[in-house]
């Protein structure tokens, strides 16, 4: 499995031609299914929204402030485009002191804090 550094956020740098704004803390959460693919919806003190997609259990896509009604464009779309690749049967997600973490039984994303 490829391994990716993780980049705290004082560390990341934008494309600078997108004029990027903060998210805010997190006012609350949903766990849902768009289409067949499990959703966790992020709503931010910023009238924000991040939607986390479980693609796999391995994998993820995450989408910042997705407009649904956005046209779907072949080569570049801001549509929202969420394809299965593999079921994922065990996904559990939970709040515990504040911070956010979803599990599968291969991957744990965590580190979304709920205010």
């Amino acid at each position: 499995m490829p391994y990716f550094r993780y980049v705290p956020s004082d560390e990341f740098t934008p494309e600078s031609r997108i004029n990027w704004l903060t998210l805010g803390k997190v006012e609350n959460w949903t766990q849902e299914k768009e289409g067949q693919v499990d959703r966790v919806s992020l709503y931010f003190d910023s009238n924000h929204k991040l939607y986390i997609y479980i693609l796999s259990p391995a994998s993820f896509r995450v989408r910042f402030n997705p407009n649904p009604e956005a046209p779907l464009v072949k080569n570049r779309s801001p549509a929202t485009i969420v394809d299965l690749i593999e079921v994922c049967k065990q996904i559990k997600v939970t709040e515990e002191e504040g911070k956010l973490k979803i599990f599968t039984h291969k991957i744990e994303v965590c580190g979304c804090f709920v205010d």
